[in-house]
């Protein structure tokens, strides 16, 4: 991927985008788009893993989400 800013963002952010590419290399069926998302995920999980050295919290989430999977939010409640 040409050039890079590293660029502060909200956990909740970097993980939503982390979540949003793997959605989308699970639809896409064109392999060059398939290789730029592949890409782009690769260095989001690259820097997540490096994140989770310390315990932070960047390791909650290593699952791959499965859409319409087991990954949805179960309801709380009584």
């Amino acid at each position: 991927m040409g050039h890079s800013v590293d660029v502060p963002v909200a956990l909740g952010e970097f993980i939503d985008k982390i979540t949003i590419l793997e959605i989308k290399l699970g639809r896409f069926a064109d392999p060059a788009m398939r290789k730029n998302v592949a890409a782009e995920l690769g260095l989001l999980q690259a820097r997540r893993e490096e994140s989770c050295g310390d315990g932070g919290a960047l390791c909650l989430r290593r699952r791959p989400f499965i859409a319409g999977g087991s990954h949805r939010a179960r309801p709380r409640g009584p």
